[in-house]
């Protein structure tokens, strides 16, 4: 019985691992400019095109907000983000157009991988804490594309 239980919980492991190799290697899903959907059981929404949108009070329920820029500050589109637990398997992975990403987590600790999406990017990473209340705002900064 013992035996049975060790080839079950190795199995149960090896799933897992293919499962968290094939979000890593699975085309992001795209989420439209100023909509939300969601992805993974995560609302997502893509925005920050323009005055009126990053002022758009719906954006404010978020509770994290990732923007993306350059070294001078400007802002940066065009970028997949993957969100995933803290040494856990990815929850979601999305390309957006725009230059922020908000996701409405629940309170807690999360780590994101953003890669611009041109070749020879590299990724950029970030600890995301979701809080209870409010909205926290992650910068994560890329590199001068190159040409």
């Amino acid at each position: 019985m013992l035996k049975w239980r060790v080839c079950a919980a190795m199995l149960a492991a090896a799933i897992m691992s293919a499962s968290q190799a094939g979000m890593a290697q699975a085309p992001p899903q795209r989420v439209p400019v100023d909509r939300s959907v969601v992805v993974g059981g995560v609302e997502v929404a893509c925005t920050g095109i323009g005055k009126n949108a990053r002022d758009d009070p719906r954006w404010k329920a978020f509770p994290i907000r990732v923007v993306f820029s350059d070294p001078a500050g400007d802002l940066v589109t065009d970028v997949t983000l993957t969100l995933s637990k803290p040494k856990g398997s990815p929850m979601l992975k999305v390309a957006c157009a725009a230059p922020w990403v908000l996701l409405k987590l629940q309170p807690g600790t999360y780590e994101a991988s953003a890669r611009r999406e041109h070749p020879g990017a590299t990724a950029r990473t970030a600890v995301l804490h979701a809080p209870a209340h409010g909205q926290a705002v992650v910068n994560i900064t890329f590199p001068h594309a190159p040409g």
